[in-house]
């Protein structure tokens, strides 16, 4: 039995903070509906009918919109269809003539009698397109009473799709049917992606990170207490209010929130497995090539994933760039490190640099000092202090998205991979990254980008025309790189300063010496590449273990493991729970995670 809607009305608002109510799935409500009749289409699977319902009854009762993708605010056509309903306009009882109506997906509905018919909506049902027809309604300001009361005569279209809830991929199907049926005004990938779930991984990791990680500390996400549904705990586990997932976001709390398209954007242009890393390319890990592409459309990284994501479900084990997850908090802070560093009156890029064309023509995107974009304060910032803002500051402080994803291709050479023994004997699909990490932290580098920086200024200058789109093209920004530029290759990444095992995400490795050491990283004997980690035994490891601390890089394979207990409570409380993660709360935990089994043969 579904839990009644009668204590599931909640007082909600949008994104810009105008109020209205929804009802919160799962659950069931009843409804009187008008002249409700089945439709007969041959072939159709679902049971679909059409009535209508009255306005009176759409406020009072309330209905769920999480089917559709896209939030509801305020736009011209509310204000259109609100003035339709008010008590003095003469065409209030044709409202249903003149509005399109609203299509509701359900997964039962049970006729009680007459024109009662109870409704069981599933989590992430309801309404699928009319958002703004409901939310016209809910809003509406006409009259004192709240919920608001319309003419006994004003009523709207409803059409009813029962979808049942064993239904394969259900989510995807509600998703394509609200796609379809928002075609007037399309709905955006992200809105549909982030509808399917398909976001879920990187919500996850956001929000360990936001909860779990000391980084965080000035933006620290807090679980609210008390949830007892698995379903509500989730939806509040994944919401990461520094990002606009889909339209309209109404759970977006940040001034300057970052979207899913920078994201993968920056995914793709940190991924060695995506662009030219020397020493990964030498072990047919990277690509020969240096293409500009993560550089120059942006958006491409996020399409190409959509598209496979949308026509080939066997594809989505890799599309997803599953192997850079983990690293996408520490890239969001990488980059908001050099954007500071950048920064008027903070960073120590040049004066001729800064006040050069390269900057006002790019990085302002032609604009002028005074109106310049600015950035910040900064989400997932590491410091609450990095507020990049000053509109009147003479120095101007803009920076182009373009010239970030620059930026950070010049530091993936400090992005380190290493992948298990076992599997190099599987399928290239398969043969991906299980663990993953960084050769240093960026603070250590800041004055090779501010080198970096100077040299895309000169080749700028010598350009005569176009040089923004020219640069790009330019091998200064792909040959030179922050490993090479500090250490020089012949000193190659082969242990990283700490890294990640994706298969145990409360749990990180850092680089450490051989009185604390709890772990050995394991390399190949031929190529060097890492294979591999196991507990660290002195007596048997002692000739495996590197000696030279003096290196660059601290070249030595010796690991501290370090984890967050989830059997403590002072842990899994702050994650809103009264006990240890069950399996199926750990897998919304650990949404995304690979197991052992897959570098398996």
């Amino acid at each position: 039995m579904m839990p009644r809607y009668s204590t599931h009305i909640d007082p909600t608002t949008t994104s810009s903070n105008l109020p209205y109510r929804l009802l919160r799935t799962e659950g069931s409500q009843e409804y009187e509906i008008a002249e409700l009749k089945p439709i007969t289409v041959p072939g159709e699977p679902f049971e679909i009918y059409r009535g209508v319902m009255s306005c009176n009854e759409i406020a009072a009762k309330a209905l769920p919109n999480s089917a559709n993708p896209r939030e509801p605010d305020s736009k011209g056509v509310v204000r259109d269809m609100q003035t339709g309903l008010q008590s003095t306009n003469p065409d209030k009882d044709k409202f249903h003539r003149y509005n399109n109506g609203m299509t509701i997906v359900c997964s039962n509905l049970q006729h009680l009698g007459g024109t009662r018919y109870e409704i069981d909506f599933e989590f992430k049902d309801g309404i699928c397109n009319g958002g703004h027809t409901y939310f016209s309604i809910s809003s509406h300001p006409h009259g004192v009473a709240s919920p608001p009361t319309f003419d006994v005569n004003s009523m709207v279209n409803i059409e009813i799709l029962v979808i049942p809830d064993n239904t394969p991929n259900r989510q995807d199907e509600i998703t394509r049917i609200a796609d379809r049926r928002n075609r007037h005004t399309e709905l955006e990938d992200h809105s549909k992606a982030d509808s399917r779930g398909w976001y879920d991984p990187l919500r996850a990791e956001l929000s360990r990170q936001l909860i779990l990680s000391p980084t965080f500390a000035s933006e620290r996400k807090v679980m609210p207490a008390g949830i007892t549904n698995q379903q509500q705990w989730k939806d509040e586990f994944l919401k990461v209010a520094n990002v606009v997932w889909h339209e309209n976001d109404s759970d977006v709390t940040h001034d300057w929130p970052l979207d899913p398209y920078k994201i993968m954007r920056w995914m793709k242009t940190m991924d060695p497995m995506a662009f030219k890393h020397d020493y990964y390319r030498a072990m047919s890990w990277s690509t020969a090539t240096m293409s500009s592409e993560s550089v120059l459309n942006g958006g491409n990284a996020h399409r190409d994933w959509f598209a496979l994501m949308d026509n080939d479900s066997t594809g989505r084990e890799k599309a997803y760039r599953k192997h850079m997850i983990c690293l996408v908090p520490d890239i969001i802070v990488m980059c908001n490190y050099i954007r500071n560093h950048l920064a008027p009156n903070v960073g120590s890029l040049p004066t001729g640099v800064r006040g050069g064309n390269m900057v006002k023509e790019w990085w302002q995107n032609g604009r002028s000092q005074a109106d310049a974009n600015t950035i910040g304060p900064m989400p997932f910032s590491a410091d609450p202090g990095w507020v990049m803002t000053g509109s009147n500051d003479s120095n101007g402080n803009a920076l182009s998205s373009t010239m970030a994803a620059i930026l950070l291709g010049f530091c993936r050479s400090l992005v380190w991979m290493g992948m298990p023994e076992t599997a190099i004997a599987l399928a290239p699909a398969k043969q991906v990254p299980r663990y993953m990490g960084f050769m240093g932290q960026i603070q250590d580098y800041l004055d090779e980008i501010g080198s970096f920086v100077e040299a895309i200024h000169n080749e700028y200058q010598m350009i005569p025309d176009n040089a923004s789109r020219e640069i790009t093209r330019r091998q200064v920004c792909y040959n030179t790189n922050a490993w090479n530029l500090k250490h020089g290759m012949s000193v190659k990444p082969i242990y990283p300063l700490w890294f990640r095992d994706r298969c145990e995400l409360f749990s990180w490795y850092e680089q450490c010496d051989e009185s604390n050491a709890t772990h050995i990283m394991l390399k190949h004997k031929t190529d060097g590449r890492v294979v591999g980690i196991e507990k660290y035994d002195s007596k048997k490891h002692h000739k495996l273990k590197l000696d030279d601390l003096s290196s660059p890089h601290n070249g030595h394979n010796l690991y501290q493991k370090k984890e967050f207990d989830l059997n403590d409570p002072t842990v899994y409380n702050l994650f809103g729970l009264t006990a240890k993660p069950n399996p199926s709360q750990m897998k919304i935990l650990t949404s995304g995670q690979e197991d052992e089994n897959f570098w398996v043969p």
